[in-house]
């Protein structure tokens, strides 16, 4: 069973001159109380009502899944994830394609680790800063091991896999700020 609507209509943001761009959210598991006010969040971010297509999210009982295209100025993934992380429960990830000089972007959102976000090349790989890694190799192996993990993603990687593959794939529409 799923709820279907239609995607946001195309706006023209407030006073926006960032670069344009577009990447691709995936709400991986919420639950249908909080259906209206994350469609109200992307609604207000991207000036326009939200009426996503949901489906049942067969590893977490009881939530549901939703993902889409967005187009809009560089930032835009970085102000949706702040806007989804208030959510309790809620399983999220977002990307940004790179766009000019800035590197493309990855976050990734669950209830147990939080927000975690990274620069990402044209090729989909991770990139991690000189400084992150050089504090990374202070220290002791193990700690050294754990903290590389955490800069790439891992921890959050092995929580949202399973939700990755399980349930229905939705037919998204994209969502615009123009």
């Amino acid at each position: 069973m799923s709820d279907t609507g239609t995607a946001a209509r195309r706006l023209t943001p407030s006073g926006s001159n960032a670069a344009r761009t577009h990447g691709w959210v995936f709400i991986h598991a919420a639950r249908r109380p909080f259906f209206a006010h994350l469609e109200s969040e992307l609604g207000a971010l991207f000036g326009s009502p939200a009426r996503l297509q949901w489906s049942q999210q067969s590893a977490v009982p009881g939530s549901w899944r939703t993902e889409f295209p967005w187009a809009g100025p560089s930032g835009t993934a970085a102000a949706l994830m702040s806007r989804l992380r208030m959510f309790p429960h809620l399983y999220a990830e977002a990307t940004e394609h790179a766009v000019g000089e800035s590197p493309g972007m990855r976050f990734a959102l669950t209830p147990d680790l939080g927000l975690w976000s990274a620069a990402m090349s044209a090729s989909g790989d991770v990139m991690v800063n000189e400084s992150a890694l050089r504090t990374a190799l202070g220290g002791a192996h193990d700690a050294m091991v754990a903290r590389i993990e955490e800069l790439l993603g891992e921890p959050w990687d092995a929580a949202l896999e399973p939700l990755r593959a399980s349930g229905e794939r939705t037919s998204a529409p994209l969502l615009r700020v123009v």
